[in-house]
């Protein structure tokens, strides 16, 4: 499975006064356990469900300039889509804390 976002830019915003939408959750729990895989490329940024929708896939490319991040922490916001729980899953929990605390990453530092 292939998801292409056409624009420079992959990141999901809304009011945070507002629940998240239960499709979004649904879509990548769908990628993450669907029998075929999804890869995720990454140019430009991809912040907040932008970043959730990447972790839900089974691999990520991303460019070394690519930014990410899940800028709603900054707010005192939880992530809805799983993104807490996945990213230190996939990469070094060090690293992963140090990502969630920062508003974004460039992806060449994020290994």
């Amino acid at each position: 499975m292939n998801l292409l976002v056409e624009k420079e830019n992959c990141s999901f915003s809304g009011d945070i006064s507002q629940m998240p939408d239960d499709s979004v959750d649904l879509v990548v729990n769908t990628m993450e356990y669907g029998k075929k895989p999804a890869v995720a490329a990454i140019e430009g940024l991809a912040l907040g469900g932008g970043l959730e929708l990447a972790l839900g896939c089974h691999a990520r490319i991303a460019a070394p300039r690519a930014q990410l991040g899940l800028p709603e922490l900054s707010l005192g916001v939880m992530p809805g889509f799983g993104g807490t729980q996945r990213l230190p899953r996939l990469i070094a929990l060090s690293k992963a804390v140090e990502i969630m605390m920062v508003i974004s990453k460039q992806a060449e530092t994020c290994d």
